[in-house]
């Protein structure tokens, strides 16, 4: 039972003379040296890994997002809304609530007051209306940068030549646009048609296609007619005849 208990009582080997000491001495029982108190390693609290941050995945959606209605209204898909989405008002109350959101980050950022618990802050509530701002003023600057392209009114078939289905195509214009022929110099060194153009008084231009697709298949654009406020005011010849 001795022997039991002996082996129960927590010892400290002596640095000097390596004999084995009760733990609750600071000197050695048999030559006197100091001996240090062992201490129980202390268990390392967890580390908290920090949650991903929510705001570059946030912003990059919202540019995508942005992405994709440029992309659709390039292709026509959303003309119904392209004046709603580019009117000046909308960026302007988008500029509006981001001096909101930015005055509300100023106060408790100031007030040194700590922000509610909620998943999106109003650092990242800033930072997500001013992009928003900067993407609809982009949009609108190139709304006025780059003229609309003319868009197709309607088609008519003409008469089917050598070249197979030909016809003739009207197209929406503005005020004071024309329709102008490039021409270029073949191998033969002689002149022909490559393309025609809607010239606008700005000096910009649009380039039409030669070649419209129609039930019938890919047919060749044999003349064009400009039609302005519901009135053709001009018209040109396509390069085939």
């Amino acid at each position: 039972m001795a022997e039991q208990s002996m082996q129960t009582v927590r010892q400290i080997v002596c640095p000097n003379c390596q004999e084995l000491n009760p733990a609750d001495l600071t000197q050695c029982h048999f030559c006197g040296h100091a001996i240090a108190p062992t201490v129980a390693p202390r268990p390392l609290p967890p580390v908290e890994t920090a949650p991903p941050p929510e705001l570059p995945p946030l912003l990059w959606a919202l540019v995508c997002l942005f992405i994709a209605v440029w992309g659709l209204m390039a292709a026509g898909l959303l003309t119904p809304i392209v004046a709603y989405i580019t009117h000046p008002y909308v960026t302007v109350a988008a500029g509006a609530l981001s001096l909101l959101v930015t005055g509300l980050f100023l106060a408790e950022r100031f007030s040194h007051e700590s922000p509610p618990e909620r998943m999106l802050t109003s650092r990242d509530l800033m930072a997500l209306a001013w992009t928003a701002t900067a993407l609809l003023g982009a949009t609108l600057l190139v709304k006025y940068a780059v003229p609309p392209s003319p868009r197709i009114a309607r088609y008519v078939f003409a008469e089917r030549g050598a070249g197979g289905c030909r016809v003739e195509v009207y197209v929406n214009g503005l005020d004071g646009d024309e329709l102008w022929r490039l021409t270029g110099v073949d191998r033969k060194n002689e002149k022909q048609i490559v393309g025609v153009i809607v010239r606008r008084p700005s000096g910009s231009s649009a380039r039409l296609p030669m070649h419209l697709k129609t039930p019938q298949g890919d047919c060749s654009i044999v003349k064009y007619h400009l039609i302005v406020n519901g009135r053709s005011v001009d018209q040109l010849d396509g390069a085939e005849k």
